[in-house]
């Protein structure tokens, strides 16, 4: 697969990207506050390049501009200059860009800290659909707005977003026929287990997998055969995410 830094600029900043040769459509994903962590870097190229591989074009932003949250800072503060609305405002601009260059079928996966932000892209026209896994600061009154079709993929144990809250966003989403839904909690895992997991551990790994055929699966119903004559060609595009592990 080929991996290479395009140097897609938007406002100055420039933009980490996995390529392929094709390019149709793109996916918008969301990371993680440490997605600078090494290992965690590596799971999330590892998931780029499955994506690419199903045949897209991946782009992943930095929107913590190379500074992730870690354990040595503290939460409060940091989230004080990365927040979810201002990683809205980078999303919509890197939706923008993307249009602009003839892009017409956006996806967005968003981990933890982006799940809210593809949530916020969900309320309008931006994006064909979008994907949450494991996510977190999403409330229940977000998915009264929701529009683009929605699936939320969700860990049995999380006190962050507990199987009891995902089932407070399936009930709201179950009252919007005209909106497509896929609900799913993963029954023995921890939040974080679709990019925090242990390579070794073949069960985890298992776990983690399945997750991505899923985000894979709906991104791929309404993304890549959004449009007309658009076979295999695809692209993606991430976004912010965050969780403890690359993309969030």
């Amino acid at each position: 697969m080929l991996r290479e830094s395009t140097g897609f600029e938007l406002k100055q900043q420039k933009w980490v990207c996995v390529t392929t040769w094709k390019l149709q459509h793109i996916r918008l994903w969301s990371f993680h506050f440490q997605t600078r962590h090494p290992p965690c870097l590596r799971r999330l190229w590892k998931l780029s390049d499955k994506v690419a591989a199903a045949g897209y074009y991946v782009v992943v932003p930095d929107f913590f501009y190379g500074d992730p949250y870690t354990m040595e800072k503290t939460l409060s503060i940091w989230i004080q200059s990365h927040g979810t609305a201002k990683g809205f405002e980078d999303a919509k601009q890197v939706v923008a860009a993307l249009k602009d260059k003839g892009i017409s079928a956006i996806g967005a996966a968003g981990f933890c800290w982006g799940a809210k932000v593809v949530t916020e892209l969900s309320k309008s026209d931006y994006i064909q659909a979008v994907v949450l896994l494991h996510p977190s600061l999403v409330k229940v009154d977000d998915f009264k707005e929701v529009k683009a079709p929605i699936a939320i993929l969700a860990a049995e144990i999380d006190k962050i977003s507990p199987p009891e809250l995902i089932k407070q966003f399936e009930e709201i989403l179950s009252s919007k026929p005209e909106v497509d839904k896929f609900v799913k909690i993963f029954p023995g895992v921890k939040h974080g287990w679709t990019v925090r997991y242990n390579v070794e551990n073949k069960e985890a790994v298992q776990h983690a997998e399945e997750a991505h055929r899923d985000m894979l699966d709906w991104l791929t119903k309404y993304v890549k055969y959004s449009q007309k004559g658009s076979g295999l060609a695809v692209s993606e595009v991430p976004v912010p995410l965050c969780d403890l592990t690359v993309l969030g």
